[in-house]
């Protein structure tokens, strides 16, 4: 009978379509300006919805059986838009050096259209024995489960990144900064497991990248070299392995 949503920042769609929106909807919550991370947005959208304040954040309980039998890596090599993934030759190589020198399988995950990711980083490989390519082979749960149970995760900013922090997995997210703030970096009260590599070093001017990058970044997401990658693996599996 009533139909809620949001009132859009016109982020992603002209301010034609937000009108013609409006006439869909009984009625559209306005989220705060000084709001940009998109959980703390669906939060306060929930949160008003309901009259209710949440005061902790709780992950979702999945199996802990990897299935598996044995120590792996998950690499995500696609991202809806081909601005946003790095260079599949480059994860071609980052795939053979984790298996080469921490003699961990790698397991290469996506959706059905990223199949050909998977098979490229196959076919570039002297470990094809150490690898699987599950890109379309599982649901949504089993998904989860996989990145739950691996030692930890390389992917572009994609579900695989957001479902790391629900479920607490360690993961490296390699972005140009598209929509900085909004989706990445995740906040340290969301989550501390997510490690970030930019064109561009953040730390010090937080601020000056969100107001230029939240609401789309054109960078080339290949001004990130393997070796700035590589350096950050070799950081986490000296702590995790």
């Amino acid at each position: 009978k009533k139909k809620i949503t949001p009132k859009d920042d016109l982020n992603n769609k002209n301010q034609i379509t937000d009108i013609k929106s409006q006439n869909i909807y009984s009625k559209m919550i306005k989220i705060p300006d000084s709001i940009h991370f998109e959980f703390h947005r669906y939060l306060y959208l929930i949160e008003s919805f309901l009259s209710t304040t949440f005061n902790h954040l709780k992950n979702p309980l999945l199996p802990t059986n990897s299935r598996i039998g044995k120590k792996y890596v998950v690499i995500a090599p696609g991202a809806n838009e081909a601005f946003r993934q790095w260079s599949v030759q480059q994860f071609a190589q980052l795939t053979d050096y984790i298996i080469s020198n921490f003699n961990l399988t790698v397991i290469i995950s996506g959706n059905q259209s990223e199949e050909k990711l998977g098979q490229y980083i196959l076919q570039e490989s002297s470990f094809k024995d150490r690898i699987e390519n599950r890109c379309g082979k599982t649901n949504l749960i089993d998904y989860c489960i996989l990145i739950q149970n691996s030692q930890f995760i390389i992917g572009n900013d994609s579900s695989a990144i957001h479902i790391a922090a629900a479920t607490n997995t360690t993961a490296i997210c390699i972005s140009n900064g598209n929509h900085f703030s909004r989706f990445n970096p995740y906040p340290k009260e969301v989550s501390q497991n997510i490690h970030y590599i930019y064109p561009f070093n953040p730390n010090n001017s937080y601020n000056i990248y969100m107001n230029k990058y939240r609401t789309g970044s054109k960078l080339d997401i290949n001004l990130i070299k393997f070796d700035e990658v590589a350096k950050l693996v070799n950081h986490l599996a000296e702590n995790k392995l």
